[in-house]
């Protein structure tokens, strides 16, 4: 098709987009449900309310309602800082897309990404997602918006009696589920195939698109899968005090909301529903089973997968310890004293190496990297195919950053640190002042060349 101007027509009304530099047209904004408030909240995202005459899609939505990391942090200038200024919202189910000026050539691959921040953080339209040049190189390409935190993800026994199902929550799993059935319903008014999107995210996003290819209602909503960082399987037992499902504040917080009456909750304002502590559950609709049971009988979507990880995923995570309660924990930690020699060479304490780095590893091995690699092994299994990488570069974080923010495992360095990929994926490393090199140009540019590679394939 050709897109002589930047006008399409969706099931709300007629949109206007704006066309950027480079041939490159970006529609911004675009509200693909109604607004998740009122009686609509904790409700599973609902027809997108039709609007009369041209909605302006010229500027980003707002962003879900959450906390964010602390400022000067590494978590929050790696992933969050931004020349624009953050507004939230409840209000907030909107998506962004950008597309090639393009002839009468053939419909282009679609991409739509998930952002990741653990449920609590996180939108569409961070800086560092500037899909332009990813459009560049021959796509279409979507952000999109998630509710988040209690929002999101509350469970609660009346919103259970609530459910058609029986089951409450998955509200946000809800949100990416029906942005996916958007594009494919419209993707095509931007010059996009419907028939060949590929669904990617990083850490929780890329959790959440494990999800979908395990959900019935899903199937055939995306084609292809890259995950980057994330996944839905299990860890390992938790020798580290680590869980998916948030801090032990967030946890208390998350017990506190449940044990008051749903219609209490429904009157508080939203900015009181930012806490974390909840994930996706068995709700008999979205999620019919437990994701291993699924992927080890064969019946997720067979879909092709890119998954990877960092070489320094626990960098971020790895909590200060000592060698003598490292090699402790080594010795005595229930099914790991099982794997005695095995483990020690794997994480050695002693010896050559920094017993720090050990620790680092094994934290993102636990958290990150073993629940990826079962999640792709049973899909290999299955006789889907599976690509695989590590991300090693480490990019040139600012030594002000360093000296304000250290690790806390007390190693000098963060080296390739969970979400360190991802400027180089949108081959957008201007996001960040930082001292990139031209090494760090050319990655970037072989990767986001690469992930475009995977989605036209």
């Amino acid at each position: 098709m050709t897109l002589a101007a930047p006008l399409a027509r969706v099931e709300g009304g007629l949109l206007e987009g704006r066309q950027l530099a480079a041939g490159i047209v970006r529609f911004a904004g675009v509200p693909f449900a109604a607004p998740p408030v009122g009686a609509n909240r904790w409700r599973h995202a609902q027809p997108v309310e039709r609007w009369d005459g041209t909605l302006e899609a010229t500027r980003f939505g707002p962003a879900p309602l959450q906390a964010q990391p602390p400022r000067g942090s590494l978590f929050f200038a790696a992933n969050y800082a931004g020349p624009r200024e953050l507004v939230m919202s409840e209000d907030c189910l909107y998506l962004n897309l950008w597309t090639p000026a393009h002839g009468s050539g053939p419909a282009l691959p679609v991409m739509v990404f998930v952002h990741g921040g653990g449920n609590r953080f996180g939108w569409g339209s961070q800086h560092l997602y500037d899909g332009a040049r990813l459009a560049a190189r021959g796509a279409v390409v979507v952000t999109l918006n998630y509710r988040l935190g209690a929002l999101g993800f509350l469970t609660h026994d009346e919103l259970d009696r609530e459910a058609a199902a029986g089951v409450g929550g998955n509200y946000g799993l809800g949100d990416i589920f029906a942005a996916l059935g958007w594009v494919k319903r419209h993707v095509e008014h931007f010059g996009g195939d419907p028939g060949r999107v590929t669904a990617f995210g990083n850490s929780a996003g890329a959790a959440h698109l494990c999800r979908l290819m395990a959900s019935p209602p899903a199937r055939g909503l995306f084609g292809r899968v890259i995950a980057q960082s994330g996944a839905a399987f299990r860890s390992a037992p938790s020798l580290l005090g680590l869980t998916a499902a948030g801090r032990p504040d967030e946890i208390e917080a998350a017990r506190r909301l449940r044990a008051q009456p749903l219609e209490q909750l429904r009157q508080l304002p939203g900015a009181a529903l930012v806490t974390g502590g909840f994930e996706p559950v068995i709700d008999n609709w979205l999620l019919e089973a437990e994701l291993e049971d699924v992927f080890a009988a064969g019946l997720q979507a067979r879909l092709p997968l890119l998954a990877g990880w960092n070489a320094d995923e626990g960098s971020l995570y790895a909590r200060p310890a000592d060698r003598d309660g490292f090699e402790q924990l080594l010795s005595s930690s229930g099914w790991l004293a099982g794997l005695g020699g095995e483990l020690a060479e794997a994480y050695p304490a002693s010896g050559g190496a920094d017993w720090r780095e050990s620790w680092r590893r094994l934290t993102g091995d636990q958290m990150i990297v073993a629940p990826l690699l079962s999640w792709m092994r049973a899909h290999a299994e299955s006789g889907a195919p599976v690509w695989g990488y590590c991300f090693e570069r480490e990019p040139p974080l600012p030594e002000e950053l360093l000296t304000r923010w250290a690790p806390a495992d007390g190693l000098p360095y963060y080296g390739a640190f969970h979400t360190a990929e991802l400027p180089y994926v949108w081959d957008n490393l201007a996001a960040r002042p930082w001292a990139w090199q031209e090494e760090d140009a050319e990655l970037a540019r072989w990767v986001a060349t690469s992930w475009v590679a995977f989605a036209a394939a």
